[in-house]
């Protein structure tokens, strides 16, 4: 993994802290085994890993989160958004002041808008914290692919799957998820 991976791993690492201190929860956080793989999250962000990378705090095992996503991800029920590109996360990157100063879309900060399209021409809309979002894509490398899930009955708050350029050439050995907002 690249510095910046990991720094961004090291991130939502941090969040899952800040959350479990808020809650004064025992649990550890870092990255955390779930089964025969591993997971870092922070309650909102996850990227399952397929191995443990070097230079991070490990946390408690964690399986329930990662059968979570797993099943979410196992699904398939995405639609492809966008390529995370240099000049998009940079974008994003300029919306996340607000978020990390503790503003959320209804005092003010404004969330990431990703859309796509159906192959029958509807469109699937979900919102979503920049901060998040930047951990999740910079965690899961340059150029990765942005997908966002849809259900049946077209959910009001889609999650997204972030996957390598690669993914579907070679088993991904990383997959980030993100919950949407509520707006």
């Amino acid at each position: 993994m690249t510095k910046k991976q990991i720094a961004a791993l090291s991130n939502i690492i941090a969040n899952e802290n800040a959350r479990l201190e808020e809650r004064k929860s025992a649990v550890k956080p870092g990255i955390h085994a779930a089964w025969d793989k591993w997971i870092v999250t922070d309650g909102i962000s996850a990227v399952l890993l397929a191995e443990k990378p070097d230079g991070l705090p490990e946390g408690e095992e964690m399986r329930k989160i990662y059968e979570m996503v797993e099943r979410e991800v196992k699904r398939g029920d995405s639609v492809l958004a966008c390529t995370a590109t240099v000049e998009k996360i940079k974008e994003w990157k300029a919306l996340v002041k607000p978020w990390k100063q503790g503003k959320d879309s209804k005092t003010g900060a404004t969330p990431v808008e990703i859309t796509a399209r159906m192959e029958d021409g509807r469109a699937v809309i979900g919102y979503y914290n920049p901060w998040y979002l930047v951990n999740v894509v910079e965690a899961v490398g340059t150029n990765a692919l942005v997908y966002i899930g849809y259900s049946v009955q077209f959910s009001k708050f889609p999650s997204l799957f972030v996957y390598p350029k690669d993914w579907m050439e070679h088993n991904p050995d990383r997959i980030g998820f993100l919950l949407s907002i509520r707006q």
